[in-house]
């Protein structure tokens, strides 16, 4: 019998307002998963303000299982989800897909690059921002931890 475990990430923020149903005052509870797949990237925000829009940028190319279709995104020097993106600021972050137990994750996974476009008045509201996200590339990585992949 496998144990279910949890893990509480700290949150620095201190808003009323949270990006999703897991996050209250502080922190952020991960759901227990038996398998997750965690692909750090180093971004950085070429816009002239913070953002999150960095969330939707990498996704996995494949359906693995009945999960994994969302990844949670942390930055690595801290543990802190989702935060913003600053102007020139290089973050490291960790984009997190906990996937139900017994999935078999291949040894070699596809990952998808999504992009948006910049719009200085949207048809809407008539304001800037980046819309119509499509995707612009892929690329595959050995998995650490499968029976075929070399270790880190």
């Amino acid at each position: 019998m496998s144990e279910d475990r949890t893990t509480v990430l700290e949150n620095s923020t201190e808003e009323d307002e949270y990006d999703d149903d897991y996050r209250g005052p502080g922190r952020w509870i991960a759901l227990a998963a038996a398998v997750a797949v965690v692909l750090e990237a180093d971004l950085t925000n070429r816009t002239a303000e913070s953002t999150k829009d960095y969330v939707d940028t990498l996704r996995l190319a494949e359906q693995i299982g009945q999960g994994g279709d969302q990844p949670s995104v942390a930055l690595t020097r801290d543990s802190i989800l989702s935060p913003d993106l600053h102007p020139n600021l290089p973050e490291r972050m960790a984009y997190v897909w906990a996937l139900p137990g017994g999935a078999d994750v291949p040894e070699r996974l596809s990952f998808a690059v999504s992009a948006k476009t910049y719009k200085p008045r949207d048809n809407l509201y008539g304001a800037p921002g980046w819309f119509n996200p499509h995707d612009v590339g892929t690329f595959t990585l050995a998995v650490a931890g499968t029976s075929g992949a070399a270790a880190p």
